[in-house]
């Protein structure tokens, strides 16, 4: 990874696990307090990549996540809170044949963010 200093990156968003610098127009860094809290987000969002609603994650080591930057309402509170009980659900022996469910379950509010996850990337 380059070296990036998050001392000249604007922060973006700021949770109970991470906190989320903006990089460029494009893309962001998502900083957490374990590389645990980073890897199962990681897991959720390789799992739900083929949605266009999730974003792109372009590198993920220890506890830093790089990716897609979507422009827009800030979704933290109430995409925050689906992601962890998507998250809780998909790592459960036994509950990845719901996978998909989850999915479609947890895109259901993106139109509410002007993005259509009615669609899979292409």
């Amino acid at each position: 990874m380059t070296e990036i200093n998050l001392a000249d990156l604007p922060l973006i968003g700021q949770g109970s696990h991470s906190k989320i610098y903006q990089i460029d127009a494009t893309r962001c860094i998502k900083v957490g307090t374990s590389a645990k809290h980073i890897q199962m987000e990681l897991a959720v969002l390789n799992h739900s990549s083929k949605y266009k609603c999730f974003p792109k994650v372009f590198e993920c080591k220890d506890n830093y996540m790089i990716r897609e930057y979507f422009a827009g309402p800030n979704a933290n509170h109430s995409f925050s809170k689906m992601l962890k009980k998507f998250a809780k659900t998909i790592t459960k022996p036994g509950k990845k044949n719901k996978l998909e469910q989850k999915v479609k379950t947890l895109c259901h509010p993106c139109p509410k963010f002007g993005i259509d996850c009615s669609k899979k990337k292409g």
